[in-house]
């Protein structure tokens, strides 16, 4: 729950949001792994902006995700190719911190590397 302050844009003047992850993980012996996780979403609270008054909004949805990971030999790191908003879900979402934003708003592929030197 986030209530206005110094902080906050003046065209928010409240944001509540609730999200609930479900997720499934398979995990095998040869370093392969999967993950499905699906995240419900309800939001709702009074936002504006420049040009249009303060005014209720609210939007709840779910988004999936999914990934597979390869662990790296002598557990080195892993390796992941995956997909996030895998449905393409259009929303409506305040994000609260643009500089770390939680929710992907179009389908979007990534890979990543993740290294574990001794």
């Amino acid at each position: 729950r986030l209530k206005h302050d110094e902080d906050f844009p003046e065209y928010v003047t409240r944001s509540e949001t609730h999200k609930l992850p479900l997720g499934i993980h398979y995990y095998h012996s040869s370093g392969l792994s999967t993950s499905l996780t699906a995240t419900y979403i309800d939001q709702q609270g009074r936002y504006g902006d420049i040009v249009a008054p303060i005014r209720p909004g609210s939007d709840e949805f779910w988004t999936v995700d999914l990934a597979v990971n390869y662990r790296l030999p002598k557990r080195y790191g892993f390796v992941t190719i995956g997909a996030a908003n895998l449905f393409d879900e259009e929303f409506n979402y305040y994000e609260n911190d643009l500089n770390n934003a939680s929710m992907q708003p179009e389908s979007m592929v990534f890979a990543k590397l993740t290294l574990a030197l001794p």
